[in-house]
C-alpha cells in the first residue's frame, strides 16, 4: 500500500474517532478518568498553586499542619521530594514560564499558579480541601530576579 494511502486512512480514521467522541461529549455519554471508581489503595491529588500577588516573591515556608489535619490526607510531595534537583527541573519551552515541576522553597515565584505542592488524599475533595488549607509564607518584596512574568502559569 502507498505511503499516500496510510495517511489517508490515519486521517480519516482519526476524524471518525473524534467525531464518535464528541458525540458522546455531546450526549453526556462520554466516560472520563474522574468518572471511573477509585480502585483500592488509589490516592487523589490535588495541586497547591502560587497565590495573586506573589510573583517574583521568594517561597520562604511550608506549613503542612492544618492540610495532614484535614480529613483523607495521607501526604503532601513538594520538590525536596525529587530524588535530585534536575529531576525537578521541567522541560524548556519556549516560553520558559515554569522552570520547576514544583516550587523549591528559596525560589522566586514565577507567575500566578505556579505549583507548589501535590497534596494526596483518599478522595478528590479531600485532597482539594487540604490543599486550600496549606500555609504558605513568602517573601515580603520581590526578589531582583531577571526573567520574571507576570503571566499566568497554564
Amino acid at each position: 500500500m502507498h505511503a499516500c494511502m496510510h495517511v489517508y486512512i490515519f486521517v480519516y480514521l482519526y476524524a471518525y474517532a473524534n467525531s464518535v467522541f464528541v458525540l458522546l461529549q455531546a450526549s453526556g455519554e462520554a466516560l472520563y478518568s474522574s468518572d471511573a471508581p477509585i480502585a483500592a489503595r488509589e490516592l487523589c491529588g490535588a495541586l497547591v498553586l502560587c497565590p495573586d500577588g506573589c510573583v517574583g516573591r521568594s517561597l520562604l515556608n511550608l506549613n503542612w499542619t492544618a492540610t495532614f489535619a484535614s480529613p483523607g490526607v495521607v501526604d503532601v510531595l513538594t520538590a525536596a521530594d525529587f530524588p535530585s534537583a534536575a529531576a525537578n527541573a521541567a522541560a524548556n519551552d519556549d516560553t520558559n514560564t515554569t522552570p520547576h515541576y514544583l516550587l523549591p522553597l528559596g525560589e522566586a515565584v514565577p507567575c500566578v499558579g505556579a505549583p507548589i505542592a501535590l497534596v494526596l488524599a483518599d478522595t478528590l475533595a479531600h485532597a482539594r480541601r487540604g490543599a486550600q488549607l496549606a500555609a504558605l509564607q513568602f517573601s515580603k518584596r520581590a526578589l531582583e530576579h531577571q526573567g520574571i512574568t507576570t503571566s499566568i502559569c497554564m
